[in-house]
């Protein structure tokens, strides 16, 4: 079971760790590249539209 103090740090990352994460697990976009700042700004953005009341 995840601990309250991993959770938190997994929902509260910011831009620099969540790359950081992605890259240390592999994580890469469909076409195989390795995510960019751009990308994930893109993303949350694009989330934050389609999901306005999301956290």
């Amino acid at each position: 079971m995840i601990s309250s103090k991993e959770l938190r740090k997994y929902i509260l990352m910011n831009y620099k760790e969540i790359l950081q994460y992605f890259k240390e697990n592999n994580i890469k976009t469909k076409g195989g590249k390795e995510i960019s700042h751009k990308d994930l700004r893109t993303a949350v953005l694009l989330m934050n539209e389609k999901h306005p009341l999301c956290r």
